[in-house]
């Protein structure tokens, strides 16, 4: 794989790979091409990610990362980039780590010194903000709602008085 003169050096890169939303047309040509070289795809979803694969064409194994094995995986991912092998961790739909798992491993991959890239492209979040026609500055993204009912409502009653869209 060509190394490009942005990386900070010449260890494994660990790139987060934006995927499209809803049209899969949507994706980025640089996007497909490391999905195509890097020798290891992480993906939330491996049922959702194959079709995304499939598509374009791209006949390789995806390995599961979700929030039940985020941990021990990030392991074995970061003895793969220290054996060089570039790894591409893919969303199921939009941005890699807004609301899906994979804070950890960059965490651990920045601090081991290892390369990582994100690759951008579709955001629901910024999408819908920008479709809504509502000033898109100052924004606030608070995450996903929380799912137990009480934590729910106390999040969205310190989100009442917020002054950003």
């Amino acid at each position: 794989m060509e190394r490009h003169f942005n990386y900070r050096n010449d260890k494994a890169t660990l790139y987060l790979i934006s995927t499209p939303i809803g049209n899969l047309d949507d994706i980025t040509f640089r996007a497909v091409k490391i999905m195509k070289e890097v020798p290891i795809l992480l993906a939330e979803d491996t049922r959702v990610s194959q079709k995304l694969l499939h598509h374009f064409d791209i006949d390789k194994p995806l390995q599961s990362f979700h929030e039940h094995n985020e941990y021990q995986k990030a392991d074995s991912v970061l003895t793969e980039l220290s054996k060089g092998n570039d790894v591409g961790l893919m969303s199921d739909a939009g941005m890699p780590l807004f609301s899906d798992p994979g804070s950890s491993l960059v965490q651990k991959a920045l601090a081991a010194g290892y390369n990582v890239v994100c690759l951008p492209g579709a955001n629901a979040a910024v999408t819908g903000l920008l479709m809504s026609g509502i000033n898109a500055t100052p924004f606030y993204f608070a995450g996903f709602p929380e799912r137990k009912a009480s934590k729910r409502r106390m999040q969205l009653e310190s989100l009442k008085y917020r002054q950003e869209t």
